[in-house]
């Protein structure tokens, strides 16, 4: 515990509190102090630790022995809660896990504060730095309005440089002492929702002329947009994730009179993911319910510690129980928990740069991640291609159920929600345009890579395709088959599910010429070879080069050796012949005899 306890100052930073605390326990250096009471090898020791000082903060805590609640501590002496609404709930994750885990996966948050300027009159009351003082964009004291100093490396005490008009300036380190005191339940998505709906109610959006006058409304704040106002709006607008923050502190005080205003248009915030995982029990929440920072205890060791509902949700647990597993244990739940359940960590972890495979298991595509993208936006590239059209997806999804590299996929197969023929089409345009689908004819594709010969395309369309049945080959090209016939036929003879016509037709397909015939009846698994059979025997004189009793021996072989139940044969007889069945029973006569001169 540190022996002799000092309160922090209102609006001291954590850094200058650690050094206070260090000087009037009788360490020589803030160092020394940091060491035993914060962490034994600070990461920053051979550089500039920043205001918030945020890494260990738990174990920091746990030597204060104070009354106040961690998140109290963490709030009053951080600039956290002030950046909150700036930051992406992926960089708040970044944020807490700094503080409370001894293991990040070697994530860590932008450095945004600093610990080096001041007003020489706070100075004067009472020296230490204030958090508002090292909010990116604060260039004058919002108390005694006068320009913050700093020092150089050459410790040359130094007025910073004006980025406003005095009252400009003013009104920014107002506005972001405001934030530090209100603390916002927010994040950057949430500010530029709020952002807009201002835009909105005071007539500059979505009007370009609205923007132009904006610009020159705002003139006065130009120096605090690197790349111009313009270039701002495109990112508030658009799908930027990060925003700079000294242009949105900026936009927010040109838009709103007070912090209370905009925190008054901030949208309601929600995290199914965070109440779903709260519900399983493992843990409590132990604090009034704030998004962007709760504390939660693990019922199993009884640790209490910080988090978001974010992260939570995202899959960080108990810094102590996650302190025992290894990276790729921590990074592949992680992957679990903000993929839905739907990705799966393939490879190992090496650190937030370093590629690694992760699957999608709906759609089955194993893409390469860079660990950071993954946790903060990035998806499977394939379907992300594919949402510019929900049919895509749809329709993707559809084949990826339904086929492999293995298959080649009919359109008329495919039976979709949407049942319009041009949707259709242009469904299945769009997905060889996302090189998604190759094509091999017309209404005929396979999965990039998969090459099949024509006769393989025949027999999936007419004869079978994932061990259904769609029909068969007959005539002269069964016979060929079976070995009735020695040279094989120019025309391909088939009885399928798919033709209409019983009588048959000849079509040409991809070049090569198909008899097609239709069936009296379904063709399914169950009777597929006894009708195959049975179509040969009414004409089986011409479909054989051999003689009567060859030819019956050949049959019977056939039957034999693909299990065929003559029984089933009976009940078609009726759509055939009226001496089909005696050649059945001329091919169970060889059958029986044969068996008997083996059994014999």
């Amino acid at each position: 515990m540190v022996p002799v306890l000092l309160p922090p100052y209102e609006d001291e930073t954590l850094l200058c509190w650690q050094r206070r605390l260090a000087s009037v326990n009788g360490f020589q250096t803030p160092r020394q102090f940091v060491k035993a009471f914060v962490l034994e090898e600070h990461p920053r020791a051979h550089g500039e630790r920043r205001a918030d000082a945020l890494e260990s903060f738990s174990k920091f805590f746990e030597n204060l022995h104070v009354e106040n609640t961690i998140s109290d501590i963490f709030l009053a002496t951080t600039c956290y809660g002030g950046l909150a609404p700036f930051l992406s709930k992926y960089q708040q994750t970044q944020y807490i896990n700094t503080a409370f885990r001894s293991n990040t996966l070697g994530s860590s948050p932008h450095v945004l504060t600093s610990d080096k300027y001041f007003c020489p009159d706070c100075w004067g009351e009472v020296p230490f730095f204030h958090r508002s003082h090292q909010i990116p964009g604060v260039r004058m004291c919002n108390k005694h309005h006068r320009l913050l100093h700093y020092y150089d490396e050459h410790h040359q005490e130094i007025a910073c440089t004006p980025n406003a008009p005095s009252k400009i300036m003013e009104k920014y380190s107002a506005f972001v002492a405001g934030l530090l005191r209100i603390q916002p339940d927010a994040d950057i998505q949430a500010t530029k929702q709020a952002i807009v709906s201002e835009l909105k109610s005071k007539g500059y959006h979505p009007s370009a002329d609205a923007y132009q006058k904006l610009a020159h409304d705002m003139e006065e704040y130009s120096d605090y947009f690197a790349k111009g106002i313009a270039y701002f709006l495109s990112d508030i607008l658009g799908g930027s994730s990060y925003i700079p923050v000294i242009s949105t502190i900026a936009f927010l005080c040109f838009l709103f009179s007070s912090v209370e205003d905009f925190v008054n248009l901030l949208p309601s915030a929600s995290d199914m993911s965070f109440a779903r995982r709260l519900s399983d029990g493992h843990y409590i929440l132990c604090s009034p319910m704030r998004y962007n920072l709760l504390e939660l205890q693990h019922k199993v060791c009884g640790t209490h510690f910080l988090t978001t509902a974010h992260a939570f949700g995202s899959g960080w647990s108990c810094p102590v129980c996650d302190a025992h597993k290894s990276n790729t244990e921590i990074f592949s739940k992680l992957v679990d928990y903000t993929g839905n359940g739907e990705y799966k960590l393939m490879t190992p972890y090496n650190g937030m740069s370093r590629s690694v495979e992760i699957l999608h298991l709906p759609c089955g595509t194993t893409s390469n991640y860079i660990p950071v993208h993954f946790l903060g936006w990035r998806r499977c590239p394939t379907c992300q291609r594919l949402q510019v059209n929900s049919h895509y997806i749809k329709l993707f999804h559809l084949l990826k159920e339904r086929f492999t590299s293995a298959n080649v996929i009919f359109a008329e197969d495919i039976v979709l929600p949407f049942s319009d023929y041009g949707v259709k089409k242009s469904t299945f345009k769009g997905l060889l345009r996302h090189k998604i689908l190759s094509r091999i004819a017309a209404g005929i594709y396979t999965f990039p890579g998969a090459t099949f010969s024509i006769d393989e395309i025949i027999f999936q369309r007419y004869i079978s395709q994932n061990g259904d049945a769609r029909g068969f080959y007959f005539g002269r090209s069964f016979a060929y088959q079976i070995g009735l016939l020695k040279a094989p036929p120019e025309v391909v003879y088939i009885t399928t599910n798919k033709e209409a016509q019983t009588h048959g037709r000849k079509v040409c397909f991809m070049g090569k010429a198909i008899y097609l015939r239709g069936c009296k009846t379904d063709i399914t698994v169950e009777n597929v070879l006894a009708l195959q059979l049975l179509s040969l025997l009414p004409n089986l004189v011409q479909y054989s080069d051999y003689e009567k009793d060859e030819t019956y021996r050949k049959l019977a072989h056939h039957v034999l050796e693909k299990h065929i139940n003559l029984n089933t044969c009976k009940q078609y007889y009726s759509m055939y012949p009226h001496w089909v069945p005696s050649c059945i029973a001329e091919i169970e006569r060889i059958i029986a005899n044969e068996t008997a001169q083996r059994q014999g």
